[in-house]
């Protein structure tokens, strides 16, 4: 270790201890340490902060919530309308032209079961 950095531990540590060992009244107010645009800056960071905080508990949360009343029943319905009567496949003439085969499979690197149909499998003899 050399002498500089164990000069500069030594250093941090005297001061925490002096400063640990002040009472909390000796203390200035945070008013006078600070500059006065720096001090003005964080209360007004502190209103916004809080005006924001409000804002998402009683304007955003409850929106939220009536979205979800108002349309998950109406997702639901549509969920089981989906599993009832799946999706039908359509050979359109300028989908699925592949000319090698993927090398995960079939079907493209997005595909979702229950919502894209697969075109009907041909039977091997």
């Amino acid at each position: 270790m050399n002498r500089i950095g164990l000069i500069r531990r030594t250093a941090t540590a005297v001061q925490r201890r002096q400063v640990s060992s002040l009472p909390a009244d000796k203390f200035p107010p945070i008013e006078k340490v600070m500059l006065k645009d720096a001090y003005e800056a964080r209360h007004h960071a502190e209103e916004a902060v809080s005006l924001w905080k409000k804002i998402n508990w009683f304007l955003v949360l409850p929106a939220l919530l009536a979205v979800t009343y108002f349309s998950g029943s109406r997702e639901l319905h549509h969920l089981a309308h989906l599993k009832e009567h799946p999706n039908e496949y359509v050979p359109w003439p300028h989908l699925r032209k592949r000319k090698n085969a993927f090398p995960w499979g079939d079907d493209s690197l997005f595909h979702m079961e229950g919502h894209n149909a697969r075109p009907p499998r041909e039977e091997e003899e």
